[in-house]
């Protein structure tokens, strides 16, 4: 047995399913375990800005024939060029940031890239992003490195991002587009700079292309856009982002006969409501869906509807046209639904006889409210108790879940005051978060600012070790801890625990950041939002303890809960699978 540990082929099958940090342990168990576990070390090489003790150049190059997948994303310039010479084996190159045309030593790094790519025609994914930080400093690619990618006889995906094409004239994009017509199935083309004079040949033709994505590009007009778009005549999923308004009449004329399979739609142009309806009633199928920023409206919703039996993902976020009422008829009416994202919507939204029918819901994200219609207080306690576990208990039901977000990245439509005030979910055991103990399959639950009101109520503590024991899959909570400042010394001991216990069990915390504008947005609303939230629960705790039952609440203890006598606690994508050639 101990001899056939150490035979190549069985190592091999061991080393495919190790991660890194187990490879580095096994390297140190004798000479034949290095010799053959030291290759699947280096298949994956990623080399950043960040790396404090980044490998000599000497062991790079040594390791160069291993490297099948290459990530740079660093200023490429500054990675050893030799590197380049000795590879041989890649099967992914991505270069994020490329130096500028301009650039001292330009020739020398680009001739190399070129050879580099010429050396590897195996080559199934590139990923070329320049990312110059000097606008006047484009990448304009040569003759030679354009023609190099044309020899990847087996490329599947080319991303490219701001080059300038055009600077070089017609023929560099033409040159460029054919190097993609007989393999490329994936091709995104992003903020890339062409010429407006450039007109498509007649044979120019993508017939492998199934994904397409032609985001914010220079210098191409938008029939010329349109154009490209129509030569693809197997394309399956399109994402069309443009600051220009697109023809609308064209698109419905040419797309639905020339695209026949297009069934994923992603839109983030300037149309109307009546236009995406428009677009919506053209296409016989329609599977994904995102349109969002746009003005999609009621007049889109009806022609939604006639694709509501093949959806399976839609994203309708910072949409502010659309109601909670339309994502809770889409819930109710679209059975194939996999991933649903919108900004919000409200229990008044959710009839209880009106149940979800997508049982097979992969992602949720979307903001959850709470609407109260009563006046009297023990009419709002028993309402306030009643509605959150009745939307948790809606909510356990998609058990297929992996991603559940129940707080709006978007709050603009948030009603807040008033006499029937709409205030977030809570998220705490107290509100009926222990209903979701049937999504076994969560790997991701983002809440946002949420936690941190119950944090200030000291039950995140609780909430959280209820998370980890009940959610075997988790890998990452999304949340904000301790944003206000009590002075209470506990409230750090509290944050400390829930960081170890998240530890211990490998799941990682993302503190969730929001966007200025978003920030400058809210300022004026989370006093009142923070004060209705933190009313809610305490309602939530009069509600579940009788007045001569310990409380659970010390505001000189952060309010942890007693664990015990000792005291102790326990931590759209719209990929091709044919893509996926790891």
């Amino acid at each position: 047995m101990e001899k056939a540990l150490n035979l190549p082929e069985i190592l091999g099958s061991i080393g495919h399913f190790l991660p890194r940090s187990d490879l580095l342990t096994c390297l140190r168990v004798c000479k034949a375990w290095k010799l053959q576990l030291e290759p699947r070390l280096w298949r994956r090489f990623r080399y950043y800005d960040l790396d404090s003790r980044p490998p000599s150049e000497a062991l790079i190059n040594q390791n160069a024939k291993y490297i099948h997948f290459l990530n740079i994303e660093a200023d490429s310039s500054k990675f050893p060029t030799a590197f380049f010479a000795h590879s041989d084996s890649l099967q992914g190159l991505t270069l994020i940031r490329c130096p500028g045309t301009h650039r001292p030593g330009f020739p020398q790094w680009c001739d190399a890239l070129t050879k580099m790519i010429s050396n590897n025609p195996q080559l199934r994914r590139i990923v070329f992003h320049a990312h110059t930080n000097d606008s006047h400093e484009n990448f304009i690619p040569t003759q030679e490195f354009v023609e190099s990618l044309r020899a990847c006889s087996r490329l599947l995906v080319l991303e490219t991002s701001e080059i300038y094409y055009g600077k070089a004239g017609d023929s560099m994009i033409e040159l460029y587009m054919r190097s993609s017509v007989n393999t490329v199935r994936r091709l995104a083309t992003t903020r890339d700079i062409y010429s407006s004079t450039f007109t498509f040949p007649d044979d120019l033709v993508f017939k492998e292309l199934r994904y397409f994505d032609i985001r914010d590009v220079e210098d191409m007009t938008v029939d010329t856009q349109l154009t490209w778009i129509s030569r693809c005549p197997n394309l399956i999923s399109l994402h069309w982002s443009s600051t220009m308004n697109i023809p609308v009449g064209r698109f419905i004329d040419i797309i639905p006969a020339a695209c026949p399979h297009l069934t994923d739609l992603h839109l983030l142009v300037h149309v109307g409501d009546k236009d995406i309806a428009r677009i919506l009633e053209s296409l016989p199928r329609i599977e994904k869906l995102s349109v969002t920023g746009t003005s999609f409206g009621k007049v889109a919703f009806q022609a939604l509807k006639l694709h509501f039996s093949t959806f399976r993902d839609i994203n309708l976020q910072s949409c502010y046209d659309v109601t909670g009422a339309m994502v809770h008829e889409i819930l109710c009416s679209c059975p194939n639904l996999q991933s649903i994202s919108a900004d919000e919507i409200c229990n008044l939204d959710m009839p209880e006889e009106e149940q979800w029918v997508c049982n097979k819901l992969q992602m949720f994200d979307v903001g959850i409210y709470v609407t109260h219609i009563v006046t009297t207080t023990q009419g709002k306690k028993q309402q306030t108790l009643d509605t959150d576990k009745a939307i948790y208990k809606r909510l356990a039901q998609l058990t297929q879940l992996e991603y559940l977000s129940v707080s709006s990245p978007n709050p603009a439509q948030r009603i807040t005051g008033g006499a029937n005030p709409s205030i977030p979910l809570s998220v705490a055991l107290i509100a009926g978060l222990g209903e979701l103990k049937t999504l076994k399959r969560l790997r991701d639950f983002s809440c946002k600012k949420l936690l941190d009101v119950t944090f200030m109520m000291g039950g995140a503590l609780e909430a959280v070790q209820w998370m980890v024991e009940n959610w075997p899959s988790l890998e990452c909570l999304e949340a904000v801890l301790g944003s206000v400042y009590t002075g209470r010394q506990s409230d750090e001991i509290t944050i400390n625990r829930i960081m170890t216990l998240l530890q211990i069990r490998g799941i990682e915390f993302k503190h969730y950041e929001e966007d200025e504008d978003e920030e400058d947005e809210e300022e004026d609303e989370d006093e009142y939002y923070f004060e209705e939230r933190i009313n809610n629960y305490m309602l939530h705790q009069h509600m579940y303890h009788s007045d001569d039952s310990p409380d659970t609440y010390d505001p000189d203890y952060g309010g942890m809960p007693n664990f015990g006598s000792s005291g102790e606690t326990e931590e759209g994508n719209y990929w091709d699978p044919d893509l996926d050639f790891d």
